[in-house]
């Protein structure tokens, strides 16, 4: 009998392996009793098949796999793959995604596989899980408490119509120009890239093309958003406006998450750019901050755009901002994405930065802050200068001006004081004159300081201190109480 062999990855196996231990595709699935009707899911990256219930929708959660809804969301299935050690820690592993939760477990048809039943909430369901050297592969399902499925039924249709396929042969790729970008590329497939600037920074972008129609990019395209309701007259866009968020465009990023932004400017702007088209689905799992919008256009092709929002700082004005927009797209007839619809998703899952490349952007930007720091902190120093030399300046012209005053200040009392010296000589030439016409002399008290204008001719004046004054010659003895003035000649 001849070993498994894996044609993603050309691994050999044990005769009893049923999954790839290195990338964890199928192998050998026993035919089911009733050969599966409804339509088929193709896997062509992991290399499986899976026919699902005709009605049911195929939905594409965040994880590695893949899942089905039943109409009406009457009830679910999963089937998604991860490395473990053991089956049981692939179903503890899901089990924490539930919060609350009861279980029981199940036989298991062999030791490298484990089951349960579970109930959580109002859901009810089972988890089957098989690891085979180190690779699981984890089904789910589930349906509210009492739903009409029969769940074992349900699981086993799908499991007995899965079949294993050939893998599409990959290569590792990055970006040519700088290494900016990491992807793994199906073999065939163009590709090509970019790197553009982008709110400020340089961008990678990518695009593969599998043919005209079945595509990617991988083209991250942001705006920035006021966190408030969008009504001209609302509350939050008037506060926006005053605390200066008027020049951004208004949109909530709450509990609705993306649904604004896909509603409110994304498919009006599709609309116009794609006429006819029509938005078949969105879905964000719960997700906030992601979410993935299914377009049919006019000629039945079909776009899924992937949206992501990121809450920014506040600034100094205190107004919530955050960036939202369109991070990818893929697109494909309808039998195309039937085809390979998950080569794409797993393509778009592998675009990564490349650590080096963004390390050396993150230090030529810090290098370009640096840079504009030191400019900054220079024509800081340089108008420090200038202001310091123009206060100087002033400083110097108002020493200046001061000096300029004083001197002019002291001119100025010299010609006072030269005004009044030659006023007072005058007066006194004019006191003289009108005491030589009267015959008078001024005698002056050296004790009290007093003047008296008394008549001319005595050699000698004496007062009493009281105001009575007596003049005579030099041979006169006045009183001793009384005393002699003197002749008054001021300068």
């Amino acid at each position: 009998m001849t070993p498994p062999h894996c044609g993603a990855c050309a691994l050999d196996a044990p005769l009893d392996a049923r999954f790839c231990s290195r990338c964890g595709a199928p192998f050998n699935i026993a035919a089911p009793e009733h050969a599966p009707t409804g339509p088929a899911y193709l896997d062509a990256w992991r290399g499986f098949r899976v026919n699902y219930p005709t009605g049911w929708q195929v939905l594409h959660p965040p994880i590695a796999g893949v899942a089905f809804d039943a109409p009406e969301g009457a009830a679910f299935v999963e089937l998604s793959f991860a490395a473990a050690a053991s089956p049981e820690d692939l179903l503890e592993a899901r089990l924490r995604r539930f919060g609350p939760h009861e279980t029981r477990a199940l036989p298991a048809a062999s030791p490298d596989e484990a089951a349960l039943l579970f109930r959580h909430g109002p859901v009810e369901g089972q988890l089957r899980a098989r690891v085979q050297r180190g690779q699981g592969a984890l089904w789910l399902v589930q349906q509210p408490q009492g739903g009409a499925h029969d769940l074992t039924a349900v699981l086993q249709g799908f499991v007995g119509s899965l079949r294993p396929l050939s893998p599409v042969a990959r290569h590792a790729w990055q970006e040519p120009a700088q290494g900016g970008l990491h992807a793994v590329i199906p073999a065939g497939w163009q590709v090509d890239s970019a790197i553009v600037v982008r709110n400020g920074g340089p961008q990678p972008i990518l695009r593969v093309q599998r043919d005209e129609s079945t595509w990617l990019v991988a083209d991250p395209q942001l705006q920035v958003f006021v966190d408030a309701p969008p009504s001209a007259g609302g509350f939050w866009n008037q506060a926006a406006q005053l605390l200066g968020g008027g020049s951004e465009p208004r949109l909530p990023f709450g509990n609705n998450g993306l649904a604004p932004l896909l509603h409110e400017v994304l498919l009006p702007r599709w609309q116009g750019e794609l006429p006819g088209c029509r938005l078949l689905s969105w879905e964000n799992f719960g997700q906030r901050d992601r979410g993935e919008a299914r377009v049919q256009l006019a000629d039945g092709g079909l776009r899924v755009f992937g949206l992501q929002g990121v809450p920014l700082p506040s600034g100094f004005d205190g107004v919530s901002r955050w960036m939202g927009g369109i991070v990818s797209c893929y697109a494909g007839t309808a039998a195309a994405l039937a085809e390979h619809e998950a080569t794409l998703r797993v393509v778009l899952a592998s675009v990564s930065m490349d650590r080096g490349w963004q390390g050396r952007q993150q230090a030529a930007f810090q290098h370009s802050m640096e840079q504009q720091a030191q400019q900054h902190q220079q024509q800081m120093r340089q108008q420090s200068n200038l202001h310091n030399q123009r206060m100087h300046d002033i400083q110097a012209f108002g020493d200046a001006n001061t000096q300029l005053h004083n001197a002019r200040k002291q001119a100025h009392d010299l010609q006072f004081q030269s005004g009044q010296q030659s006023s007072a000589a005058s007066d006194r030439m004019q006191h003289d004159s009108i005491n030589t016409i009267r015959e008078r002399e001024d005698y002056i008290d050296t004790r009290s300081g007093q003047v008296y204008d008394v008549a001319a001719g005595s050699e000698r004046v004496w007062s009493d201190g009281q105001g009575h004054l007596f003049g005579g010659s030099w041979s006169i003895q006045p009183p001793a109480d009384w005393h002699e003035l003197k002749p008054w000649r001021p300068a």
